[in-house]
């Protein structure tokens, strides 16, 4: 699960939907855990749409 606030959950959902790198929506949000920009863009996005209670098309 990823440090994501909850403030910040609905706006991680639109910006995937739209089609924004998931590693962006990280910075964009300011996750500051350095391991969860080591992780693959698949692993990252995967992780969000878990967070987020949704799914993407990958």
């Amino acid at each position: 699960m990823l440090p994501l606030k909850e403030k910040d959950r609905p706006l991680a959902h639109k910006l995937l939907a739209a089609g924004c790198c998931a590693r962006c929506v990280l910075r964009f949000c300011c996750v500051g855990t350095p391991s969860s920009y080591c992780q693959s863009y698949e692993a990252c996005e995967l992780l969000l749409a878990r967070d987020n209670r949704c799914s993407f098309d990958l």
